[in-house]
C-alpha cells in the first residue's frame, strides 16, 4: 500500500497546473493516435474528508445534499420542464463553498462572488492550521475579522472544529498521530520550546489525517481502476484500450481510445468512488460518512481538456 510517490527523468508530478507557461508545457503531452485524455480529480476532496475523519454531520449533510442534486441533474431529461430548475439548484446548492456562504451570511451567491472565495480561504486555512494573523493577510481583512470568521466556522461545524482541536492536543501529548490507513506521523517538534515549531506541529497533525488520506485515496483509486480493467476485460481477453499515464495527489491522468471512452469513464468513476469506499471499509475498517465524488476533464492534449458535466448526452459535444 503506497504512502508517498515520486517520479523522475522526467517528473510528471511537476507539470505546472496554471501560470503563463502552463499551457505551453501541457501542449507537449498528447495521447496516442485515436485516443483521448481523461483527467479526473476527487471533488472538494480534503474538505469532504474533514467530514469523513471527524464525523461532522452538519458538514457531511452539505456534501450529501450537493451529491443528491448532482445525481438528479445527471438523470433529468434535458427536455423536461424540471431541467432548468435542477440546473439552477445545482449551481447554488451543488457547490460546498456556496452552501457555506449561505450558512455564514444567509445569502446565495455564484461561483465568481468574492464571498465564495473568502469562505474557501477560511476553510482551507483552518484545516491547515492558519491562525487569525496569517489568515487576515490572505483575506485582506483585519485580524479581528479573521478571528470572527474562524469562530463562526467552528460554530457552524462544531464536531469538525472539536476534532481539529483534539487532534492538536493528541499530538502535543503523544508526539505521534495515526491516520485511518495506519500511517503514523511523528511530531517530535513538540519537544522544542519554541512557539513557531509548536505551531508547525499543530498544523502538521490534522494535515496528516486529512491531506494524507486524501492523497492515498487517489492511489487506491488508481489500483482499483487497474483491478477492474483486469477483472472484466484483460483476464477475459476482451479488448479495452486504456492506459494510466500519471497520478498526482488525488488526481489521475488516463488515456482511452475514443471508441472505449464511455466504458473507461464508467470504470474510472466507479474506481474513485464506490471502490475506494469499499477498500476503506474492508481493508481499514473505516466506513466513510460521506460518499466520494469526482470531476472530469476530457481532451486531445493536457492543454486542451474541457470539463465534462457527466451527462451522457453531452459526451459527444
Amino acid at each position: 500500500f503506497p504512502g508517498r510517490s515520486g517520479s523522475s527523468d522526467p517528473n510528471p508530478q511537476n507539470i505546472p497546473p496554471r501560470g503563463p507557461r502552463a499551457k505551453l508545457v501541457k501542449r507537449i503531452f498528447i495521447p496516442s493516435l485515436g485516443n483521448i485524455f481523461i483527467k479526473v480529480d476527487f471533488s472538494a476532496h480534503e474538505v469532504r474528508n474533514w467530514a469523513n475523519v471527524s464525523g461532522d454531520d452538519v458538514l457531511g449533510g452539505r456534501f450529501k445534499e450537493a451529491l443528491k442534486l448532482k445525481r438528479k441533474f445527471i438523470l433529468t431529461d434535458r427536455e423536461s420542464e424540471k431541467f432548468e430548475k435542477v440546473v439552477d439548484l445545482l449551481k447554488k446548492r451543488g457547490d460546498i463553498h456556496i452552501q457555506n456562504v449561505k450558512l455564514f451570511y444567509d445569502q446565495w451567491v455564484d461561483k465568481e462572488h468574492p464571498l465564495r472565495q473568502s469562505i474557501k480561504v477560511v476553510i482551507f486555512g483552518v484545516l491547515y492550521g492558519q491562525g487569525p494573523f496569517s489568515l487576515s493577510l490572505d483575506l485582506g481583512k483585519s485580524e479581528e475579522d479573521a478571528q470572527e470568521l474562524i469562530d463562526k466556522l467552528f460554530t457552524m461545524f462544531p464536531t469538525g472544529g472539536k476534532w481539529l482541536e483534539d487532534t492538536k492536543a493528541e499530538g502535543r501529548k503523544n508526539f505521534i498521530i495515526e491516520s485511518p490507513f495506519g500511517f503514523k506521523r511523528h511530531l517530535w517538534g513538540h519537544l522544542v520550546p519554541d512557539r513557531g515549531v509548536e505551531g508547525s506541529m499543530d498544523r502538521r497533525g490534522p494535515n496528516s489525517l486529512i491531506q494524507g488520506p486524501s492523497s492515498q485515496m487517489g492511489f487506491i483509486a488508481g489500483r482499483e481502476l487497474m483491478r477492474l480493467k483486469w477483472k472484466y476485460f484483460y483476464s477475459r481477453d476482451l479488448p479495452l484500450i486504456a492506459t494510466q499515464n500519471n497520478a498526482v495527489h488525488d488526481s489521475l491522468e488516463n488515456e482511452s481510445s475514443i471508441g472505449h471512452l464511455p466504458i473507461n469513464l464508467y470504470l474510472t468513476e466507479h474506481a474513485l468512488t464506490t471502490q475506494v469506499a469499499r477498500v476503506c471499509k474492508e481493508k481499514f475498517d473505516w466506513e466513510l460518512a460521506v460518499d466520494l465524488d469526482c470531476e472530469f476533464e476530457i481532451g486531445g492534449s493536457l492543454a486542451a481538456t474541457q470539463k465534462w458535466d457527466q451527462r451522457w448526452d453531452t459526451l459527444t459535444g
